[in-house]
């Protein structure tokens, strides 16, 4: 159901507050350009229970119009496949680390030692090597035609940020046009996770 912008509740609000909201909702219709570095296809799920919106992320060898790998999602769509891919790619990478390593420790051992060698899925470091991959940036926002060339880039609010945000801020990604990062950061980036 698409919002109205002029139907906000204004009932205790200063009309500050009010213009804060509206751009929060401004943002969250941002198109985001997202890659997929895997070899499946991944579905975003947003809002089961009442729209079921979903969008499929192709693998890294399709493409459905965008590129290959690469799908164009709203901002409230990309937070969410942010922070599931780049958390199954931590996984991943730490599991494939430990089968390669496992026969160094002892059959007693390995469960101890698996959980120390393990990756974190919070390790920063990890976080800011897989963020530029898998975000390439807004492709249109909301409302605009163009972008403005000066336009400076807005510093994210502090607070309770994820992993996935927080590498977005730390890597200045929260406001980047699409198509800054090569394919050979990406060619380094699928070779060092397979």
């Amino acid at each position: 159901m698409p919002m109205d912008t002029n139907i906000i509740p204004s009932t205790g609000r200063s009309p500050a507050a009010m213009a804060y909201h509206i751009d929060l909702w401004k943002r969250s219709e941002d198109i985001w350009r997202v890659y997929n570095p895997t070899e499946q296809d991944y579905v975003i799920h947003f809002d089961r229970m009442r729209s079921n919106q979903r969008w499929v992320v192709p693998n890294k060898n399709k493409d459905i119009g965008h590129g290959k790998g690469i799908q164009e999602v709203p901002q409230y769509a990309m937070v969410l496949y942010r922070e599931a891919m780049g958390t199954a790619i931590i996984l991943e990478k730490s599991k494939k680390l430990w089968d390669k390593d496992k026969g160094n420790y002892r059959i007693e051992d390995r469960s101890k030692m698996e959980e120390n060698s393990a990756l974190r899925s919070n390790n920063p470091q990890e976080w800011d090597e897989i963020i530029p991959i898998l975000i390439k940036g807004i492709v249109k926002r909301f409302g605009v035609d163009e972008f403005p060339e000066d336009e400076p880039l807005e510093s994210p609010q502090t607070g309770s940020m994820s992993m996935g945000e927080a590498a977005m801020a730390r890597l200045k990604m929260t406001d980047m046009d699409a198509g800054l990062h090569n394919d050979e950061e990406k060619k380094i980036f699928i070779e060092s996770i397979t």
